[in-house]
């Protein structure tokens, strides 16, 4: 379990079950499960996470806990439990998110002195 987590990308496909609602988010790096759960309350000043809030296409920003889960066949799959999740109106929303993980990478190298 890794967390907290903050993901920006694409919703490729959506599944609404009786107990969650998963979706299949491309972060650019690849696809990530993405899991809403129902009852979450969010996080402060994002608000709560409202039944239709994920549509196919649309471009979101997802914070939560990282987790892998073991599939039939004895593989494994990364899952994100979704604790807060919003829409991003700003089409290079994605774009910036990366270039801020790359800053704080280059930032967390340098106080190591790895530069």
């Amino acid at each position: 379990m890794l967390g907290p987590v903050e993901v920006v990308g694409t919703v490729v496909d959506v599944r609404r079950q009786d107990q969650y609602v998963a979706f299949s988010l491309d972060d650019g790096t690849g696809l990530l499960l993405c899991v809403v759960w129902p009852g979450e309350r969010g996080v402060p000043g994002w608000g709560e996470l409202p039944p239709g809030v994920v549509q196919l296409g649309q471009c979101v920003r997802c914070r939560g806990v990282l987790r892998r889960q073991q599939l039939r066949g004895g593989t494994h799959q990364s899952r994100l439990d979704v604790h807060a999740l919003r829409e991003e109106p700003d089409p290079l929303a994605e774009a910036l998110h990366w270039v801020q993980c790359l800053h704080l990478r280059s930032l967390r190298q340098a106080d190591r002195g790895t530069g």
